[in-house]
């Protein structure tokens, strides 16, 4: 394999840069894609045609990515149906009575987000769209509630009951068989469960924020945000025959589908072909995850539409044309994640992962090595733009260290560095399938999401690398968490405005 050493960098320089410049996330990704090209392909034109055709269809040939964007696009449909009809508003003014101030909104925002630990993409399009108008009504900042959901969501890495534990499980487990472990993916996955530092630290700075109105990042809300920051009258929004029922039977329907399904059908699939006794990460990891998530999205519309036409809500008014709206609407966001998979991809072919890997082995020591691997595992994620991918290139090469340097009683803790790191890098590029379906939800831009979240993002790092190192030269990895967690509740309470 050809070693492009800095070279691998060049794809991602350039999305970054160019998505800073323009704000196009699509366009930098597109330029990000045909710069690893040119990279591959040298001088040569019909390699430059060659490659440029390879990536143009390994970009949008990925079955996997094709789904989270049908999906994606699905509940943008759903919920131009529940916009156009006034269900929105309607549960806005019900919810009104109660969260009446924006530190109630805001706080009932982080709380939803937590309710939904079972999947981070049903978590933000759900918590974000549902959220966006009573935070809205009550004044709170819209770049803060995509804060809040982005961060939020990223529970269901650490829930035992999630579509993330099925895959984190399965990369844990794959990555030590050469390394004679022998613990099952379900103790791989529970032993990393405390050290998922990142993760921890950011949904308690996420609270804080939700709590106190105060952040890091309040000096950029005079930049706008949102698309329609008035609202008008309620009532002038409200198809009179439209009811509360209306949004929260489809919504209460989409997540008891998702739930349940991904049980029952990890269940069958497990017991089709394994007479084992069945476990949380069994059934998870045989869990057709996109696919439940795509069949349930598609029941809740129904439901939803029926539940409309039955009380004569948007009477006269097509809701196939509604839907489609709500879905094209969406195709931006899908275009992005497709997109981003060819960012992946060429970045795989170009050794991004190893080189980024390589220079970080030369600082290694023993104490260090967990604040390294949580780095190198972030910046992979900016490189590739996908948390999952990083996974899959660090996991081996954080056991591998952890056995020649320590032994196996650093894997747990590297484990959550791998998986935290990888989350990080996610919420510090507008390109990230995250950003790109946080924005969507809170009708605003990727870049202006990423942008407004980046001083508390980064304080989170810090104070994760700060964790990591102490927990490294202490043995106390209770220790190190709990002074990251101090550090950055001071950062909020001396800097924050």
């Amino acid at each position: 394999m050809t070693d492009y050493s800095f070279y691998s960098l060049v794809p991602a320089l350039t999305t970054i840069a160019i998505s800073v410049a323009t704000h196009n996330v699509t366009l930098a990704l597109a330029l990000g894609i045909l710069s690893g090209v040119l990279v591959i392909a040298g001088a040569g034109a019909a390699l430059i045609y060659e490659k440029t055709v390879h990536y143009a269809i390994a970009t949008f040939a990925d079955l996997e990515r094709i789904e989270i964007s049908l999906f994606v696009m699905l509940i943008g449909g759903l919920l131009e149906i529940m916009s156009a009809s006034g269900a929105y508003y309607m549960l806005a003014d019900a919810l009104s009575r109660r969260l009446h101030d924006a530190k109630k909104s805001r706080v009932a925002t982080w709380l939803i987000g937590v309710f939904i630990f079972f999947d981070d993409y049903a978590n933000v399009l759900i918590a974000g769209s549902s959220m966006r108008k009573i935070n809205l009504m009550n004044k709170a900042s819209i770049a803060q509630v995509g804060y809040i959901v982005d961060i939020v969501s990223e529970i269901a890495s650490v829930a035992i009951i999630s579509t993330w534990a099925a895959y984190e499980g399965s990369i844990m487990y794959e990555s030590s068989l050469k390394f004679n472990v022998n613990l099952s993916s379900m103790e791989l996955l529970i032993a990393s469960l405390p050290y998922h530092f990142y993760t921890y630290l950011g949904i308690i700075f996420a609270f804080l924020t939700a709590w106190s109105g105060k952040w890091l990042g309040s000096g950029f809300e005079k930049d706008g945000a949102a698309a329609d920051e008035t609202d008008g009258n309620l009532k002038d929004e409200i198809d009179g025959r439209v009811r509360a029922h209306h949004f929260l039977t489809p919504v209460l329907s989409l997540i008891a589908l998702a739930f349940g399904g991904l049980f029952a059908s990890g269940y069958w699939r497990f017991r089709q072909k394994s007479s084992e006794a069945v476990s949380l990460i069994n059934i998870l990891s045989n869990a057709p995850t996109i696919e439940v998530l795509l069949f349930s999205a598609v029941v809740a519309t129904l439901i939803c539409v029926y539940l409309m036409k039955k009380d004569g809500v948007l009477a006269g008014r097509s809701y196939f044309k509604i839907f489609l709206i709500g879905k094209l609407g969406m195709s931006h966001a899908a275009l992005i994640i497709m997109l981003s998979n060819g960012l992946a991809k060429i970045s795989a072919d170009l050794g991004t992962g190893s080189y980024i890997t390589g220079i970080a082995g030369g600082f290694i020591t023993a104490w260090a090595l967990p604040a390294i691997i949580f780095f190198a595992s972030c910046l992979i994620t900016i490189a590739t733009g996908f948390s999952w991918s990083s996974m899959a290139i660090m996991m081996p090469v954080a056991y591998q260290m952890a056995v020649t340097h320590a032994g196996a009683s650093l894997i747990p803790i590297l484990s959550g560095a791998v998986v935290s790191g990888a989350i990080s890098g996610a919420h510090l590029v507008p390109y990230s399938d995250k950003s790109v379906m946080t924005a969507a939800a809170c009708k605003i831009t990727p870049v202006y999401h990423v942008k407004t979240q980046f001083l508390n993002v980064v304080c989170a790092i810090a104070a994760s690398i700060a964790g990591y190192l102490l927990a490294g030269a202490t043995s106390s990895y209770l220790l190190g968490f709990l002074v990251a967690a101090a550090l950055i509740s001071a950062a909020h309470f001396i800097f924050a405005r």
